[in-house]
């Protein structure tokens, strides 16, 4: 079973370096997007993208809900 991750600042300096990490070790990795960065490199390893904001409930919920229907326990990384 393909263990999920689900990333927020993957974007940034520190979560493109993890994403990439768990990528190596063929996790499916899904990330929290905000509008207006730029996703080239984790489009590029294969995540799953998830735009959103944590300050936004909604849509936090919304790629929350998408990765826990998917996965009974996904690791949450903030």
């Amino acid at each position: 079973m393909t263990r999920a991750v689900f990333l927020t600042g993957a974007t940034g300096f520190l979560g493109a370096r993890l994403a990439a990490d768990f990528a190596e070790r063929d996790c499916e990795v899904h990330a929290l997007v905000r509008r207006g960065s730029d996703p080239s490199n984790l489009e590029h390893l294969g995540c799953q993208l998830h735009p959103g904001d944590l300050r936004e409930r909604d849509t936090l919920e919304r790629a929350l809900g998408a990765v826990c229907a998917e996965h009974e326990r996904p690791l949450v990384i903030h």
